[in-house]
């Protein structure tokens, strides 16, 4: 028989109904308690009661008495007494365990010691409270270990396959006589072989004395793990899977009693366990397959979720794309090399548009990587002086006795070496626009002769006597803060004020992550362009985990990365292309450190959240403790060794390179 669902137990304390064809009775013991019985079960004479535990009945008084008959008139009862602790939540498995433990009434029991009853009731609660598969199997195996006084226990489980039993974990006792987890025991016992599946298949718990001498011994086992096995016991763990029926789905194994062999007592006391052990071990793993069930539910779900956040952003992207179509061709290829559509990349237009015409300077700054200079082309391509140079310098990258000779030019014979006269870079954008890159850089003294070609338009050459007029558009950028440059001394406040009449700040790529799903496609079309590629392809979890990364390098570094990716994917961005290094940034962000494992959800702030992510964390962080043993990992993870081959190909995760993640 199945067990049943009883419902909450204030509802039928002292009540009677009935399921499945089974009337159940709980009530309160009472001094009158053949009374109270009989108004319930007049049909079944009283005398054949068999009370159980086995006492006089006027001497029941206090605590519950649960009672259960079957069609047939087979009656069952269990008195628990009012000083043993039975949390209401534990009631229903022990209903569940009479109806088994008690359907042949005419086979004696043994009254079972008030340890192993506590212990069982101790498993009950830990069972019901479902937090960890693993330890509640752990639990089961150490108090079986202990109320059997064992050396060591296997639990094992039949497989999907039902062609092999392996161990799911096995315990052991430590120098002081504890029983400890046994992490490094793992057997694989195939279907037929070993005394474990003799007594499975016979559905018998078995007592070998001498195992050497039974026909059945493994002896693989011992050479596998390097225990010498004297004795055992095998507990079959079998559920009901219908009224007439029963499934195997395990069974333990205890190894080696601490005094002397395994005897009568303890085949009452592991027939007794193994009633109520079975149903929790299959309980658990339903909970654990209906929990995994769940999560490939919520996995397809945030993956629906991906496709169409990628339908939208291509949607957002021809949108705009349709917006710019509109506007007039001229003023469309002034910025066709500015990506996104982000507020702030929408406020840069708009500055642009506002002083494209124009010949004032303009101070652009940013972090590296922001753009600085397509910005200053842009404004250049979209002024006038399109039509003229635009020369651009970095001065970070010039050494200080070379830089006004680059700058401002020099005359032949100026200096040794000077063998023909040179026209310096102020000189070369005149008509034009010149940028310089990494203004902060500039040596003071270079900075001074700067301002004043700047402010009179004209340059001298290095050893010239007479200045020539230039017209030339200056625009500067700069990764530094200028105004802590000024006040330290650094940089003229002059020249800063005199390049700051008009300013645009370039956000990192962090701060306007909606234009990466642009940027993305943009480069990748560039590289679909240079290698001649007929299609392009972007998983969209590649999109996800590069809208969850920093990007310290900002665009630069998102378009290294697309270029790399593409060029070994063929033009297809899938997950295992992913730089280790982005994924690496990703698992130390603030939002996923966390100083317990048991307290990463904690971690994750709602924006970040995303469940694949969480399990590839989960999958490389279990690989990293297990040094990269899958098998050990499974176990960890609480699921199949199957599954966890089949998410790891998912992830594109390996072993070897997970054992090495901090």
């Amino acid at each position: 028989m199945s067990a049943v669902s009883l419902g909450p137990v204030p509802q039928w304390i002292g009540g009677v109904f009935t399921e499945r064809g089974v009337t159940w009775l709980v009530l309160p013991a009472e001094k009158r308690l053949e009374q109270t019985i009989a108004q319930h079960f007049r049909s079944y004479p009283l005398e054949r009661w068999p009370l159980y535990p086995a006492c006089g009945r006027e001497t029941i008084a206090g605590g519950h008495l649960i009672a259960a008959r079957w069609p047939g008139l087979r009656v069952a009862f269990m008195w628990i007494p009012p000083d043993v602790d039975v949390p209401p939540t534990c009631w229903t498995p022990l209903l569940a365990w009479l109806v088994r433990w008690q359907e042949d009434l005419q086979t004696p029991r043994g009254v079972p010691s008030g340890e192993t009853l506590s212990v069982l009731l101790e498993l009950a609660q830990a069972i019901l409270k479902m937090e960890d598969f693993q330890q509640v199997l752990f639990s089961i195996t150490q108090k079986a270990t202990e109320l059997l006084q064992a050396e060591r226990a296997s639990l094992f489980l039949v497989n999907k396959e039902e062609n092999a039993m392996d161990t799911f974990l096995s315990v052991r006792r430590d120098a002081r006589g504890q029983v400890i987890l046994d992490t490094w025991t793992h057997i694989s016992v195939p279907r037929g072989r070993g005394i474990v599946w003799r007594s499975v298949l016979d559905g018998k718990l078995l007592i070998v004395d001498d195992v050497r001498s039974h026909p059945d011994f493994y002896a693989e086992a011992d050479a596998q793990t390097g225990y010498q096995t004297r004795s055992l016991l095998c507990i079959p763990l079998v559920v009901r899977e219908d009224e007439r029926a029963d499934r195997p789905i395990g069974a333990l194994e205890l190894i080696n009693k601490l005094e002397g062999t395994f005897d009568a007592h303890d085949r009452e006391t592991a027939t007794l366990f193994a009633a109520m052990a079975a149903p929790m071990v299959r309980l658990a793993q339903a909970y654990q397959e209906l929990e995994e069930s769940r999560r490939q539910l919520e996995m397809m779900n945030q993956f629906l979720q991906a496709q169409v956040q990628a339908s939208d952003a291509e949607l957002q992207k021809l949108r705009i794309q349709l917006e710019w179509q509109k506007k007039d061709p001229t003023y469309r290829a002034r910025y066709h090399r500015l990506i996104g559509h982000s507020p702030a990349m929408q406020r840069i237009y708009e500055t642009i548009e506002l002083i494209k015409d124009t010949d004032l300077p303009v101070l652009i700054t940013g972090e590296s990587g922001t753009g600085k200079e397509l910005v200053a082309r842009s404004i250049h391509e979209a002024s006038r002086r399109a039509g003229q140079r635009f020369v651009a310098i970095n001065c970070a990258a010039i050494p200080e006795t070379l830089m006004e000779r680059e700058l401002f030019g020099a005359e032949r014979g100026a200096f040794t070496g000077a063998y023909q006269t040179t026209q310096g870079l102020i000189e070369a954008a005149d008509g034009g626009t010149l940028f310089l890159d990494e203004i902060g850089e500039m040596p003071l003294a270079l900075q001074a002769k700067l301002l004043r070609a700047i402010e009179t338009g004209e340059v001298r050459r290095l050893g010239a006597t007479q200045s020539v007029r230039v017209d030339v558009r200056v625009l500067a950028a700069t990764n530094r803060k200028l105004e802590q440059y000024v006040q330290e001394g650094r940089f003229r406040e002059d020249l800063y004020y005199r390049l700051n009449v008009f300013r645009i700040d370039l956000p990192p790529l962090r701060d306007r992550k909606e234009d990466i799903p642009l940027l993305v496609d943009y480069f990748l079309r560039q590289v679909m362009e240079a290698l001649h590629l007929p299609e392009v392809y972007v998983d969209p979890q590649v999109i996800q985990i590069f809208m969850a990364y920093a990007w310290p390098g900002n665009v630069r570094q998102l378009e290294n990365e697309v270029r790399r990716m593409a060029t070994l994917g063929h033009g297809r961005l899938t997950v295992d292309l992913v730089s280790p290094d982005i994924l690496r940034g990703i698992e130390q962000a603030p939002w996923i450190r966390s100083p317990a494992v048991g307290d990463v959800s904690a971690a994750f702030s709602d924006q970040d959240l995303n469940l694949e992510r969480l399990e590839a964390w989960a999958i490389r962080e279990a690989l990293r403790r297990v040094r990269g043993n899958k098998a050990r990992a499974a176990r960890l993870l609480g699921i199949s060794r199957r599954t966890l081959y089949d998410k790891m190909a998912r992830y594109g995760i390996v072993p070897s390179e997970s054992a090495e993640l901090p």
